[in-house]
């Protein structure tokens, strides 16, 4: 890895070799966290990275909030035969968690002009890949108000 900084980078080779930081050296780290406070306040774009997906989640929720958002609800549905069937169904998505469905979360939050990330294989070939990143710019919606398709650039 290239760093500007000779200091810098032979603290990560450290951190990478598993050795003891100095307090210095601890210091130099620590001095580029910054806190999500400043970072929603003069970074609201960016690109959050998390460890764990239940993190991923809480974030998501928590973030992307107001009046204009979107919360999709999963309505896609098949091999029931009757209402009964399919209500079962739709309570035993509800509870399961996303990578028990693909990573498709039951409710999905969305916002225009919010970015987003795919988190799984959707269609190699146009791109949507995971690891992907656009901006939502349109929601269109069926006659039912259904959703019909996303936006993303």
């Amino acid at each position: 890895m290239r760093q500007k900084e000779a200091t810098f980078s032979k603290i990560l080779t450290k951190i990478g070799d598993g050795e003891n930081l100095t307090p210095e050296e601890t210091a130099i780290i620590e001095s580029r966290f910054v806190t999500k406070k400043y970072t929603d306040e003069h970074l609201p774009g960016a690109i959050r990275l998390f460890t764990r997906n239940h993190d991923i989640d809480t974030y998501n929720h928590d973030s992307i909030q107001g009046e204009d958002v979107i919360d999709y609800v999963a309505d896609k549905y098949s091999g029931y035969s009757n209402n009964g069937q399919l209500a079962s169904a739709r309570c035993k998505v509800n509870k399961m968690k996303p990578d028990e469905t693909g990573n498709l979360p039951y409710i999905f939050r969305l916002k225009i002009g919010r970015t987003y990330v795919i988190r799984a294989n959707i269609d190699v070939g146009d791109g949507l890949i995971n690891g992907a990143i656009g901006t939502l710019c349109y929601v269109e919606r069926d006659a039912d108000e259904k959703i019909k398709r996303l936006v993303i650039v």
